[in-house]
Parts: C-alpha cells; sequence; structure tokens
C-alpha cells in the first residue's frame, strides 16, 4: 500500500481486537499483517452483517484498512439502512479535531435559555 491509503471490505476477517464477537484464522492472519506493517484497521461501533440463518450471529465483517495520517480523526458510523445481509458504513475523515465537551458539573443535559 501506498503512505495514504483507505480500503474498505467485507473480506469475512473476524477479530476480537476490531470488536467481533470471535476471532477466525482470516482475522488473525489480518491482524498479524496490519501490526506489522503498521496499518490502522478501522472499525464501525456495531455489527454490519445481518444472517439470514438463525445458526449465525451479527457481527463486524466490514472493516477498513488504512495507512492515514494520524493527524487526521475519523469517526465511523453505522448507517441502519440494510439493502442486503449487510448495512452500510459511513466514514468521516476531517482535519479538525473533534470538539471538547465541558467536563464541570451540571444538572441539565442542555444548554439553558
Amino acid at each position: 500500500m501506498n503512505l495514504n491509503c483507505l480500503i474498505l471490505q467485507d473480506i469475512n476477517a473476524k477479530q476480537i481486537q476490531w470488536g467481533c464477537h470471535t476471532n477466525n484464522p482470516h482475522g488473525n492472519l489480518l491482524h498479524r499483517i496490519t501490526t506489522l506493517q503498521q496499518y490502522k484497521i478501522l472499525s464501525p461501533p456495531s455489527s454490519t452483517y445481518w444472517p439470514n440463518s438463525p445458526r449465525k450471529r451479527p457481527d463486524i465483517l466490514d472493516i477498513y484498512i488504512t495507512k492515514i495520517s494520524n493527524s487526521l480523526n475519523c469517526y465511523i458510523t453505522n448507517l441502519h439502512e440494510p439493502c442486503s445481509d449487510h448495512s452500510p458504513v459511513l466514514l468521516t475523515i476531517d482535519t479538525l479535531p473533534p470538539p471538547i465537551k465541558s467536563l464541570l458539573p451540571s444538572l441539565t443535559n442542555g444548554h439553558m435559555n
């Protein structure tokens, strides 16, 4: 891969490190390669695969493999609009740091009038 690269694919590689329920041989191999090559795995916060079989569990199969600058902020969101047995994933890349939330105690969740 080039210095700045981003790949999204369903590669059926499961690894607990990126939120799957279990590891499988493809996931173990991908984890070793990405660790050795200093790639990042970006995974969504919840399942992307929704099996039709009751013997299978929903899991994260759609992940990003990347080697992009640490100065970029990446946010991954599940889009719960399934068009197949996989739900889409949205990756947002931003050069600005995330907003800092106030750490001051408050009795309300929002702004006061």
